[in-house]
């Protein structure tokens, strides 16, 4: 009885040494397992990224204010349509031994008296001075001066002021040859100070 005891209690025994090593196996394969799915999970866990964040530059535009200046446009000044002037027209007659108006003598055969009809204006000139000497006329380029017997014509042009706007009508009476009466004749003004003087025959 004490063998079979013995024997029993030797099985029992080597039961509960074998549970123990093989209880043992387990803790060690489960934690053999366990560090293994830790080491898996550790290798497969990507590193940690790192997130660089870019602070985006702050970019200041300067926006310059410009003001549209207009192109100043510098107009020339008007310009007048009519220049300063004055205009002297003048028509010519012819009066054979000065008939009942001019003196006449026998010394006088062979010529004839030219009567010129001056009309004067000034046009844009504050004044403009007149007198019979200043006006002489040019026949064959001959210059002949105007006789003192113009007095005795109607409306014989004397010494006057023309101003500016003003018209002076005037007659002067020139002794010249019969032979170049019918040759053009060319009046001149040779009176003081310079002026545009515009002639015109009528």
């Amino acid at each position: 009885m004490k063998s079979l005891y013995s024997g029993i209690l030797l099985v029992l025994l080597s039961l509960v040494l074998l549970t123990c090593i093989i209880g043992c196996q387990k803790t060690t394969a489960s934690t053999n397992t366990t560090r293994t799915l830790s080491t898996t999970t550790s290798s497969s866990t990507p590193p940690p990224t790192t997130i660089t964040t870019v602070s985006p530059s702050t970019t200041t535009t300067t926006t310059q204010s410009t003001t549209a200046t207009p192109p100043t446009s510098t107009a020339p000044p008007p310009t007048s349509t009519v220049s300063n002037a004055i205009k002297i027209g003048f028509s010519s007659t012819t009066l054979d031994q000065g008939g009942s108006i001019l003196y006449w003598d026998s010394t006088m055969q062979g010529n004839i008296y030219l009567v010129i009809l001056f009309t004067i204006q000034n046009s844009g000139y504050t004044s403009f001075s007149v007198s019979p000497s200043d006006f002489s006329v040019i026949v064959n380029s001959i210059k002949y001066n105007y006789l003192p017997a113009s007095r005795d014509l109607d409306r014989f042009l004397s010494s006057a002021t023309v101003l500016n706007g003003d018209t002076l009508v005037g007659k002067l009476a020139y002794l010249i040859p019969t032979s170049v009466v019918s040759l053009p004749l060319t009046p001149t003004w040779e009176g003081q100070g310079s002026y545009n003087i515009i002639w015109s025959a009528s």
